[in-house]
């Protein structure tokens, strides 16, 4: 056999050889692969809170005229904002607010302003002790509630929009002492409350007759649960 002949031969294979390697090749690329895999989002509860505003009682609630001694009963007002938070993505347990106020302390020499008043002995003039039934001078009045964000405002409402006076206090008056039972403020019953909501707190205080000339101070406590 020539040398070309066999070269021929050599050449011929190697060009079958490289089409049936091609061909494997082909095959396999043609196959295609899938897989699933399972994405999550973890949610966790957040708090439920609650903030009240600050604010100045004036005369008669007009937001300038501050009361000045006087031979008689004065009354004055503010309005405070109260804010409520539900954030704990659960629905299924709803909650209330109630508030306590603290009588009110004089800023100079500590005299106690109370948010009930002392009984006196009409025929002697004696203080006789505290009396809430008798004079309840300080008052709540809580507004409807407001929607800001969330559920529907009446979804589970349980509201509270009355006036309440205070109660619960007993001589000696002091400058801690507070309501009770406590003011009722409103709240959801289970399914309701999921989102942001407020109302106004309407504060009426009567200031008996010849009161001293000083700052008073008192503090008012929201709990929400």
């Amino acid at each position: 056999m020539s040398k070309n002949s066999i070269l021929r031969k050599i050449a011929t294979f190697g060009s079958v050889a490289a089409l049936g390697l091609f061909s494997v090749v082909g095959i396999v690329n043609t196959s295609a692969q899938s897989d699933t895999g399972s994405i999550q989002i973890n949610i966790l509860p957040g708090t439920l809170s609650v903030s009240v505003s600050d604010c100045v009682m004036t005369v008669n609630g007009d937001g300038t005229t501050a009361p000045t001694v006087s031979a008689s009963n004065q009354t004055v007002r503010c309005t405070v904002l109260a804010q409520f938070n539900d954030l704990r993505g659960n629905s299924a347990v709803g909650w209330s607010v109630t508030a306590t106020m603290t009588n009110f302390q004089g800023a100079t020499d500590g005299t106690i302003l109370g948010l009930c008043r002392d009984r006196i002995n009409p025929a002697t003039g004696e203080n006789i002790g505290v009396d809430c039934s008798q004079v309840s001078d300080f008052s709540l009045t809580p507004s409807a509630m407001r929607r800001v964000a969330g559920q529907p405002v009446d979804q589970n409402l349980n509201d509270v929009t009355t006036t309440q006076n205070a109660a619960g206090l007993t001589a000696p008056l002091t400058a801690t002492q507070t309501n009770n039972p406590p003011f009722n403020i409103g709240g959801y019953n289970a399914g309701g409350g999921e989102g942001a909501y407020e109302k106004d707190l309407t504060l009426q205080q009567v200031i008996p007759p010849y009161t001293r000339a000083q700052t008073y101070n008192a503090t008012l406590t929201l709990t929400i649960a």
